[in-house]
C-alpha cells in the first residue's frame, strides 16, 4: 500500500448564519475588515451586491491575489482565488491565500455578527469521489496490475473492468483529471499509462450511462 493516501485539492471557505441572516451585516463586517495586506476591490459597474473582491498583497508567504466571493442562500462563498500576476496558484499557493482569508477577515467578520465560516479539507483520500467500494476496487486493481501495461493483461482487465462497473453503479464524482493524478502521484503509475488509463475510464463511464438511457 502507497504511503500517501491523500491528493491536494483546492480548499472551499462558505462564511454562513443561522435562523437569523444579516447578509448586509456580514458584507460590510467583511469590507470593515479589508486591511493591509487585504484591500477591498469596488465594482462600480455593477448595482448589485452578489459579489465581494478583496486583493491580497503579496508576502513572505503568501502570493498576491484576488479573492472572490459570491452571494448564496445563506451567507457567502470563495468561488474563486486569482492570482494578481500572470499564471495559475497551485494547490498549495491557492490554499494559503484562503487560509490567510479566513483567518484574517472571514473568521473575525463572522465572529462579529454571529455567522460561521467553515473551510473544507486540503487533502482528501480517493474514497472522497469514489466511495469505499469504488476505492477499494481501484486499489486492488493498482496494486496487482502491470504498471508497465496498465489493463493490458487479461486479469489485469478483469480488475480494471471490476472497478469502472463500480464507479459506475455507484454514481461515481471521480473526474478524469483527478484519477490521473491519484494514479501519477499516490499509486506511482507513468504518465503515459496513467494517460491511457483515464481516457479508457472516461469512454467508459460514458458509454456506461449512455446504455442506461437506452434502456
Amino acid at each position: 500500500m502507497p504511503s500517501r493516501q491523500t491528493i491536494q485539492v483546492f480548499q472551499d471557505l462558505h462564511i454562513s448564519g443561522g435562523a437569523a441572516l444579516d447578509h448586509p451585516g456580514l458584507r460590510n463586517a467583511l469590507i470593515g475588515l479589508a486591511q493591509p495586506p487585504w484591500s477591498y476591490l469596488k465594482d462600480d459597474a455593477s448595482g448589485e451586491q452578489q459579489s465581494l473582491r478583496f486583493k491580497r498583497a503579496a508576502s513572505e508567504e503568501v502570493k498576491a491575489a484576488v479573492v472572490v466571493l459570491w452571494l448564496t442562500r445563506d451567507g457567502y462563498k470563495v468561488s474563486n482565488v486569482v492570482p494578481v500576476e500572470v499564471g495559475q496558484l497551485d494547490y498549495a499557493e491557492y490554499n494559503r491565500v484562503l487560509n490567510a482569508f479566513l483567518k484574517e477577515i472571514a473568521e473575525p467578520a463572522a465572529h462579529q455578527i454571529g455567522y460561521a465560516s467553515s473551510l473544507s479539507e486540503p487533502e482528501l483520500p480517493i474514497s472522497a469521489w469514489l466511495g469505499a467500494i469504488g476505492a477499494e476496487a481501484l486499489r486492488k486493481f493498482s496494486a496487482i496490475a502491470n504498471k508497465s501495461t496498465g489493463s493490458g493483461h487479461p486479469a489485469d482487465e478483469k480488475r480494471w473492468m471490476e472497478f469502472l462497473i463500480e464507479a459506475h453503479r455507484h454514481d461515481a464524482k471521480l473526474d478524469g483529471s483527478t484519477l490521473r493524478r491519484w494514479l501519477i502521484e499516490v499509486e506511482q503509475w507513468p504518465d503515459s499509462v496513467a494517460e491511457r488509463l483515464t481516457g479508457e475510464y472516461d469512454f467508459a463511464l460514458d458509454l456506461l450511462k449512455q446504455y442506461d438511457k437506452c434502456k
